[in-house]
């Protein structure tokens, strides 16, 4: 996804790339997830509300992850009940037994899925206070502006800044 001039307090999801290098070429408060990459000139800015932007994660799987979560959730209370009852007999509570712990094993494979990717955020000119920036599970919020060219990524499981020309 390529955007000419700004992007101002919106939610944009993209399976790949987000790219906002026109002029003034900013994101502007708001939400911006991609799975491989945001690049863009600006950042947030002094004025705009809050920014967050989210890469190696795919919005799409993210969103349907969420769900089946709900969902997975729900059924392991349910289970969870069930197994509270003094009366249940042994086969049955096994195969709950059995059933919750397939449920944490799907959990966590849809989780590797939707995070497991890197994920790269370019700052070719600046980012402001304020802006929170995510690369997978990991997530790192400014504290002070900061003056590009910067490459944000993941560098030993924490995420890094990095000067590039």
């Amino acid at each position: 996804m390529e955007i000419s001039k700004f992007v101002r307090d919106s939610r944009l999801f993209s399976g790949k790339e987000v790219r906002v290098l026109g002029q003034p070429g900013a994101i502007l408060g708001g939400e911006v997830r991609a799975r491989d990459a945001v690049r863009a000139m600006a950042f947030g800015s002094r004025m705009s509300s809050g920014t967050k932007v989210w890469v190696g994660i795919d919005p799409f799987l993210g969103r349907f992850l969420e769900e089946k979560q709900g969902e997975m959730e729900k059924r392991e209370e349910e289970i969870q009940e069930r197994l509270q009852e003094p009366d249940l007999p042994i086969e049955e509570r096994l195969e709950l037994v059995r059933e919750v712990e397939e449920l944490r094993f799907y959990k966590e494979l849809l989780e590797e899925a939707v995070f497991g990717g890197e994920g790269l955020i370019e700052i070719h000119k600046e980012a402001y206070q304020g802006v929170t920036f995510q690369i997978g599970r990991e997530s790192f919020r400014l504290n002070e502006d900061l003056r590009g060219p910067l490459r944000v990524r993941l560098r030993e499981g924490k995420i890094a800044l990095e000067r590039w020309t």
